[in-house]
């Protein structure tokens, strides 16, 4: 799949109660509509959550914004994670392009995560191998070695996370055998560890992991998991609109 630049970031939050977002939610299948409602509510009242930005001691030591490096005040990225989970579904129901709607939600996962950190999007393809749906933070070689790989229990993060259907944390490649014979590639870009989430389908079926690479040792934050449920939500919504049969024209 191609990497899309994505304006999530730039664009102005839409108003839920606008006459364009209730157009654009009355064209969802019915299924779709209450994530699209709770992303529009979620915008509304963002400016009431965590008005205080938290602050918490990372595993090494250091006191930081929870989560990371770089990272925004939580009200931020609340905000930011409401209106690329908007953003995202109008374009479902307009029928964007998977490609850019994945693109989206991967740039707002890095935003949310903070500086220097790459977020990547694999999809299960037919044979059951993990390919690239959206990273475009990552060098073409990279993503050119992990694909096709096959979901296994026991090996790397995001293929763990296909194979198990559970979260899987890495804060140090080093120190996880599962990536034995793998962390060598991340290390050679300046990651040292990760983590990911599998994207489900409503059925409980696996279609694909979201993903977080992370250049120092550490755990995903908080804000940083409740928003990569959301935005992996969005994105099981993308890939099932994506591969819902298409009616035969009369």
């Amino acid at each position: 799949m191609r990497a899309c630049q994505s304006r999530v970031a730039s664009a102005g939050a839409p108003d839920a109660r606008s006459p364009t977002c209730a157009r654009d939610r009355s064209r969802l299948i019915p299924a779709v509509r209450g994530t699209f409602d709770t992303a529009a509510t979620t915008l509304n009242v963002a400016g009431a959550l965590h008005a205080a930005p938290g602050r918490a001691r990372r595993n090494v030591g250091r006191v930081e914004w929870a989560g990371g490096s770089g990272q925004k005040p939580a009200r931020w990225r609340m905000d930011e994670i409401a209106r690329a989970c908007e953003i995202a579904l109008k374009q479902i129901a307009r029928d964007v392009p998977l490609d850019d709607v994945l693109a989206g939600l991967a740039h707002a996962a890095e935003a949310v995560a903070g500086e220097g950190c790459a977020a990547s999007v694999l999809v299960l393809d037919d044979a059951g191998l993990l390919r690239n749906g959206a990273s475009a933070s990552l060098p073409s070689h990279y993503l050119a070695a992990i694909d096709g790989i096959q979901p296994h229990p026991d090996v790397g993060t995001c293929a763990a996370a296909a194979a198990t259907g559970e979260i899987v944390l890495t804060p140090n490649f080093l120190d996880d055998g599962k990536w034995t014979e793998l962390r060598h590639l991340p290390l050679a870009i300046g990651f040292v560890g990760a983590w990911s989430m599998p994207i489900k389908a409503r059925d409980g079926r696996v279609l694909g992991t979201f993903g977080t690479y992370f250049r120092d040792i550490r755990e995903p934050g908080d804000i940083e998991r409740a928003a990569l449920q959301r935005l992996a939500r969005v994105a099981a919504e993308a890939l099932e609109h994506a591969r819902r049969p298409v009616p035969d024209e009369a």
